[in-house]
């Protein structure tokens, strides 16, 4: 058996952006292109998702991240993993987005803040559900405040994670979006420039 070969045809890919970019109008689209953009090469899905019109990439890492940083891609950046504080300079040096998804990183995050006389883009990840990671929607928004409106900090978005939006049966989907939405409105109203 020979080895496997993958031909990655980017006038199928801006085909999809595009379609997808119409269907969620006036949502900005992240292009996610974790681990390696799933094999299909990272900085080249990059380059393509962010001429056809994606304003974000996401990556799991902050290595990956930094991969993108060095290829001169300069977009923004979320990095989704729950980092510890001692990838956190790499974050605010490169201009990367950090998840923050529980309390116990607040502050090392503003110790380093104040090191390096530098502000921290960060997205906050909200559990509305899944149970993994993220701050818990209904009795852990204090914390999420406190970064709202700390001025070493830059909170650029927040989002959370759907267990079982693939599933037929929809409705445990629709009541984390809910959830979301709750938080969200609350966010909302505790900022005059609301996070995406």
């Amino acid at each position: 058996m020979g080895p496997t070969q993958a031909e990655i045809i980017h006038a199928h890919l801006r085909y999809n952006l595009n379609l997808i970019r119409k269907a969620v109008a006036p949502a900005k689209v992240m292009a996610v292109v974790k681990a390696n953009a799933y094999g299909h090469g990272a900085i080249e899905i990059a380059r393509t998702a962010l001429q056809e019109g994606a304003e974000y990439l996401g990556v799991a890492f902050h290595e990956e991240g930094l991969q993108l940083r060095r290829a001169g891609i300069s977009a923004p950046i979320l990095v989704f993993g729950a980092q510890l504080p001692e990838f956190f300079e790499a974050h605010i040096q490169n201009d990367l987005d950090l998840t923050i998804s529980y309390s116990e990183q607040i502050e090392p995050l503003f110790r380093i803040c104040d090191r390096l006389h530098k502000k921290a883009g960060i997205q906050i990840k909200i559990d509305t559900g899944m149970g993994r990671v993220g701050f818990l929607a209904e009795n852990d928004l204090s914390s999420v405040f406190e970064l709202l409106h700390d001025p070493r900090i830059e909170v650029n978005g927040i989002y959370s994670h759907l267990s079982s939006a693939d599933e037929d049966d929809l409705s445990y989907t629709m009541q984390q979006i809910e959830t979301f939405n709750r938080v969200r409105e609350m966010i909302v109203k505790e900022t005059d420039r609301p996070p995406l």
